[in-house]
């Protein structure tokens, strides 16, 4: 008896210690007992269970809680709202899971605080769609999700690649009349925006303003990046000003999408007027900023111009980086401008952290482009003297460079050395090569090429065929293409337009008019529709072979399909 009584007194002064706080004093105690085979009470196991949750030993505490059942003790909803609870706050999602099927199955029922909890976690840990399941059968039981599980769910959906879930959630939390809080407005419309669902983001921002939710710097950003990305400049620009007329002042981030955007879609001068309202208003640009405007002026060929923001640059003590310098490289060689691209490139190699891999490789490239072989390999030498190591960019730059000059051994040569070093070819060195030996005409090695790039893991597509296409019509040899067109066929490759433009054109070119007027009829059984190219290449491929009646029966045909659209979308 004496043993019991033992027990029993050491069970009390588990409590009593858990209730002063001095948990970690009682599972000592415990332990011991444990260890000696002896079992304590149900109230100390549960003391101790609560106590070690909430000092975040929930792994200790989920197993003392195992051992009380196995036990044959009592256990309550409480216990398992707690354990759940801090076990998913710990982030231990595996363990909370566990004992939230348990709990459904012996019908008890989860408080929403707990529910709460294990969603929150779930998101954290990235699970939002598991989250997102949790959520549903709540629903399904006839139980509300409370707002703070719509909160959670909302911010992690639309990082998650779900924002269209996430919009209707928020929905919910809108038609529920809960507070609005404005972070989750911003996170769906970053959402939608990423995963170009513009017009529901756009949708959402009008939402805002009509249930009187003032979007800020944020959510402008979004929404001017995204219509940017979506080439509408005009409304983009037109949220610009929407912005600051309410007050909201643009940042560098702002300006910069707008200089990036517009540059890139050849809107040099919309970017710099941009640029200099940038300056205007007192924002300062950063190293981004001035890489997007030489990448702009660049684009268009203003290398005088790029010249002067360097100085700027250099005046605002911004240190231009590698990428600076391969940008203003890369654009003095689209400009013709080779001297220039050299001398700039003399003047910086010696500087730290400014020339490395890229550098080189742009270098390597405009004096490909330029078809300055030599000179392209004279700088591949110094790159590896100065111990930078080539990319497979580098190596394709320089094989493309030497096919383009007629050196074909030689790009061939260096496309097996690359390999020697392991540096892998990527699909552009197969394609480069492919193309360059269906130029030749050389078509087992064309074949061969194919067969090596399966063998490596990468699947020629619809984009290397077309240009392989392309080079078997520059060296007329029809026949290769031709076997080339069935084993795409074969190998239910997909075909699209611009690959049957390129067939066309290699059958006209081979004097196959026949096969090629077959061919353009046949376009819709492959699944695709003539554009104007289509009609153009064979037009004019007719009347070149004095098939002038066949070339105006399919102009008619194309002026009636022009007509046929019309009068669809206007009844539309």
């Amino acid at each position: 008896m004496r043993g019991d009584d033992d027990v029993g007194s050491q069970s009390l002064h588990i409590c009593s210690l858990c209730r002063e706080g001095k948990v970690n004093e009682a599972y000592l105690i415990f332990k011991e007992l444990r260890d000696r085979n002896q079992r304590v009470s149900t109230n100390a196991h549960d003391s101790l269970a609560f106590g070690l949750a909430r000092l975040g030993q929930v792994k200790d505490a989920a197993q003392i809680f195992v051992e009380l059942k196995a036990s044959g003790g009592m256990y309550k909803e409480t216990m398992y709202r707690k354990l759940i609870w801090n076990l998913s706050k710990a982030g231990y999602v595996e363990e909370a899971s566990r004992f939230l099927d348990e709990s459904r199955q012996l019908g008890l029922r989860l408080s929403m605080e707990g529910f709460t909890a294990y969603i929150e976690c779930l998101v954290q840990v990235g699970q939002s769609n598991h989250a997102y399941a949790v959520y549903q059968k709540l629903k399904s039981s006839g139980r509300v999700p409370c707002v703070s599980i719509l909160h959670h769910l909302v911010l992690g959906l639309s990082q998650n690649g779900e924002s269209r879930k996430a919009f209707l959630l928020l929905q919910e939390i809108i038609e529920r009349g809960a507070e609005l809080c404005l972070l989750l407005f911003n996170a769906v419309i970053k959402g939608l925006t990423n995963e170009g669902h513009l017009e529901d983001a756009l949708t959402l921002f009008e939402k805002m303003q009509m249930i009187k939710v003032q979007p800020d710097l944020i959510t402008y950003n979004h929404i001017i990046h995204a219509l940017g990305k979506g080439r509408n400049f005009s409304k983009a620009l037109g949220f610009f000003a929407e912005m600051k007329a309410q007050g909201i002042h643009p940042n560098v981030h702002t300006y910069s999408v707008l200089v990036d955007v517009l540059g890139k879609n050849g809107l040099v001068t919309e970017a710099y007027e941009v640029w200099k309202e940038m300056r205007h208003d007192g924002v300062t640009p950063n190293l981004i900023t001035y890489n997007t405007m030489f990448d702009a002026l660049g684009r268009a060929g203003y290398v005088d111009a790029a010249t002067l923001v360097l100085e700027e640059m250099t005046a605002e003590n911004i240190s231009p980086d590698m990428y600076t310098f391969s940008i203003l490289i890369r654009n003095l060689g689209k400009a013709r401008k080779l001297a220039g691209a050299k001398a700039l490139f003399e003047k910086v190699m010696d500087k730290m952290g400014v020339v490395n891999v890229v550098t080189y490789t742009t270098m390597i490239t405009v004096l490909c482009k330029a078809g300055e072989i030599d000179e392209a390999h004279e700088y591949f030498r110094k790159m590896i003297s100065a111990g930078h190591v080539p990319n497979v960019v580098t190596f394709t730059a320089l094989i493309s460079g030497l096919c383009t000059a007629g050196m074909l051994d030689k790009g061939y040569a260096l496309f097996q050395a690359m390999k020697d070093v392991e540096c892998s070819p990527n699909f552009a060195t197969y394609r480069t090569m492919a193309r360059a030996y269906a130029e030749a005409g050389i078509e087992d090695r064309v074949n061969m090429l194919i067969s090596e790039m399966r063998a490596s893991g990468i699947e020629p597509d619809r984009f290397f065929y077309s240009s392989v296409l392309a080079g078997y019509k520059k060296s007329c040899k029809t026949d290769a293409a031709c076997n080339l067109f069935e084993r795409i066929r074969v190998e239910a490759i997909e075909i699209d337009t611009p690959l049957l433009n390129t067939m066309l054109g290699v059958l006209l070119g081979g004097g196959r008019t026949d096969d090629a007027y077959n061919c353009f009829q046949e376009m819709n059984r492959f699944g695709c529709t003539p554009d104007q190219q289509s009609y153009n290449i064979i037009c004019y491929g007719l009347r070149n072979a004095g098939r002038l009646n066949d070339a105006h029966v399919i102009e008619e045909k194309r002026k009636l399909d022009i007509v046929k659209g019309w009068r669809h979308s206007s009844t539309l």
